[in-house]
C-alpha cells in the first residue's frame, strides 16, 4: 500500500539529465521518505528535459489534476525556470506570473506544495547558455521565487549554492540530485 505520492514537476533537473545512475532527486526522495516514515512513498518524476516555465505552465493543470486524483496524492516539489535563463531578456515579470499560476493550480487541488530556487549554472560548458547573463537572470528569478513563497506562505528550499554539482554546466551529478532529495526531504518534514 502507498501512503502518500510526492508530484515532482519541473525542467531536465528534476528528470535527473546527466546522473550517473539515472536517478534524479524525485526517486531518492521516494526512497528517504519511505525509509524514514517506514511507509511506502513513491514520487511522480514530472520533470521534462528542456522545458521553459512557460512549458511547465501549460501542461501543470492536466498534471496536478490527474495527480491529485490519485489515492495518497499529498505533496507536489516545484522547480522551473533554468532554461527561461537561456534568454537572459526573458521578462521577470511573465516569469513571476507563470510560477504564480503553477502554484495556483496546486492550491485548488488542495496539495501541499514546495518551491525550490535555481541552481547557478556555467554556461560556457553548454553553449546554449550564457554565464554571466544566464546567472544574473537565475539570481533575479531567485528573489522572485523567495518573493512568491512569502507572499503564499510556501516553504522554500535553496538550491542556489549548488555550482560544486554541475556535471555539465546545467545539469547536477548523482551526488548533487542527491543533496537536493535531503533538502526536499528535510523541507517536507517541517510541514
Amino acid at each position: 500500500m502507498i501512503y502518500g505520492t510526492v508530484l515532482c514537476l519541473g525542467d531536465s533537473i528534476t528528470f535527473g539529465a546527466r546522473s550517473e545512475y539515472t536517478r534524479a532527486y524525485p526517486e531518492e526522495l521516494a526512497k528517504l521518505m519511505t525509509e524514514h516514515y517506514d511507509q511506502n512513498w513513491s514520487t511522480i518524476n514530472a520533470g521534462i528535459n528542456g522545458q521553459t516555465s512557460v512549458d511547465i505552465l501549460r501542461r501543470t493543470f492536466p498534471t496536478v489534476g490527474s495527480f491529485a486524483g490519485q489515492p495518497g496524492a499529498k505533496i507536489g516539489c516545484l522547480m522551473a525556470g533554468t532554461n527561461d535563463s537561456k534568454n537572459p531578456d526573458y521578462p521577470l515579470d511573465l516569469y513571476k506570473d507563470n510560477m504564480r499560476q503553477m502554484i495556483n493550480i496546486f492550491r485548488r487541488h488542495d496539495l501541499r506544495l514546495l518551491i525550490g530556487t535555481l541552481p547557478p549554472i556555467k554556461g560556457d560548458e553548454m553553449p546554449c547558455f550564457f554565464t554571466r547573463e544566464s546567472n544574473e537572470w537565475i539570481q533575479k528569478a531567485n528573489v522572485v521565487i523567495r518573493e512568491l513563497a512569502d507572499e503564499y506562505t510556501l516553504p522554500l528550499v535553496d538550491f542556489s549554492d549548488m555550482e560544486e554539482y554541475l556535471i555539465d554546466g546545467v545539469h547536477l551529478n548523482y551526488a548533487g540530485y542527491l543533496k537536493m532529495a535531503h533538502r526536499w526531504f528535510k523541507a517536507i518534514q517541517e510541514l
